[in-house]
């Protein structure tokens, strides 16, 4: 969940701008990348599971 500012998320070469109040998801085993995007600080919660 992203709770302030917005971020700028490339998973396996495609990008993605996620803004507060939005979430998304990915599979984590694919290349990813994640940054600050815009002047605003962001401000994020992370869930990260594993599966067996």
């Amino acid at each position: 969940m992203f709770f302030e500012g917005a971020l700028r998320l490339t998973v396996d070469g495609v990008e993605y701008v996620v803004e507060a109040g939005e979430g998304i998801r990915y599979l984590a085993n694919k290349p990813h990348i994640y940054e600050c995007h815009g002047t605003q600080k962001t401000k994020i919660c992370m869930v990260i599971y594993y599966d067996k």
